[in-house]
């Protein structure tokens, strides 16, 4: 006896199907991203990894490199991450070569919570990715060696007493951030950093090191063999959360800039709705929420609540922090950054 399926089994099964392939397809997506290591590293596969894991059921590579930006220009003919979290300097660098993806402000509506000014954006109105968190660049000192008054201006470290006390970063740091910030110290901005050069010299002259790395300076610090330097608050605010108290930081009278973060999306990668669906959650509040909890960064999604400790060790609550924050323009300082890496390499050279 032959078996005939009736009408309603026969438009059930194609249905059905599609489900199961449906299901499949979403199943075999992934986000593959590239992040800093160390702590930078930890701290994304708890405050966004795993959370999104449970949340979503899409897996999760987090790859840990030396320069996240650098990882998508190298692999820009095959990319093996789709998505990267990269500085906003490095962001704007990215587009400007054609490397990251552009997306429309449908595709991440987890946006209409993050502040207009601290959504990055390409000159057609693009958004180039999901801002997640922002850092501050002041002054860090070893607290045995050193008191706050000492360091209360940004213009202290230029000051003869403080030769061979201090270290400075690499060329492409200074030129990106520390220029900028001396041009707003003496009264102007990132437009124009001639009038800062004087004032960047005398730091160049003061500095013991150049370091070369985040570790190197944290090291340099807790020993005391250099007792100040120009930093980022959250190394320093994880420095302390983990029981190291010899050193602090502070904002210099003049303000400290503000380093925002952002993932972006490498250009031809795959499984573009996974890497959406992705942006959407690092951009909302409650992995920012966690990453500021866990390693001290200023959450950029209105939404989000800082802890008592996170202000607490601020020394001020963050409405007041963010009053004394510069902002740069990225895409300037991505246009002068060959030239200005150039003329900072001449004046240590100089120096020598």
């Amino acid at each position: 006896m032959s078996f005939k399926p009736s009408r309603a089994l026969s438009l059930a099964i194609p249905v059905a199907l599609s489900a199961v392939l449906g299901s499949a397809s979403a199943s075999a997506q992934k986000i593959a991203i590239a992040t800093w290591g160390g702590a930078t590293g930890e701290t994304w596969r708890q405050a966004f990894v795993k959370p999104f894991q449970e949340e979503a059921g899409i897996p999760v590579e987090l790859t840990e490199v030396p320069n996240p930006e650098s990882s998508v220009r190298t692999l820009a003919s095959k990319p093996q991450y789709n998505a990267a979290l990269v500085t906003y300097f490095d962001a704007v660098k990215l587009y400007q070569d054609g490397l990251i993806e552009g997306f429309e402000a449908a595709d991440l509506p987890e946006l209409a919570n993050i502040p207009e000014a601290d959504r990055l954006k390409a000159p057609d109105g693009k958004l180039l990715g999901a801002p997640v968190y922002y850092t501050l660049f002041g002054i860090a000192y070893n607290t045995e060696a050193v008191k706050p008054a000492d360091v209360r201006s940004w213009k202290s470290l230029a000051n003869p007493s403080w030769k061979d006390r201090i270290a400075i970063s690499q060329p492409i740091w200074l030129a990106a951030y520390q220029l900028p910030m001396l041009a707003y110290t003496v009264g102007g901005t990132e437009k124009d950093i001639e009038p800062a050069l004087p004032l960047f010299k005398s730091y160049v002259n003061n500095a013991s090191v150049l370091y070369g790395s985040l570790a190197q300076l944290t090291q340099l610090l807790t020993r005391g063999e250099v007792e100040a330097a120009p930093f980022y608050y959250s190394q320093i605010w994880g420095m302390r959360h983990s029981g190291i108290k010899n050193v602090s930081i502070l904002i210099p009278d003049e303000g400290a800039l503000k380093l925002p973060y952002i993932v972006v999306v490498p250009k031809g990668s795959f499984d573009r709705d996974a890497a959406k669906r992705w942006l959407n959650f690092v951009a909302s509040a409650k992995p920012q929420e966690r990453a500021s909890s866990t390693a001290g960064f200023f959450p950029v999604n209105d939404k989000a609540k800082v802890s008592a400790e996170f202000e607490a060790q601020l020394g001020m609550p963050v409405a007041e922090a963010r009053r004394k924050m510069i902002e740069l323009d990225w895409f300037l300082t991505a246009r002068t950054h060959r030239e200005r890496t150039d003329l900072v390499e001449k004046i240590i050279a100089g120096s020598k």
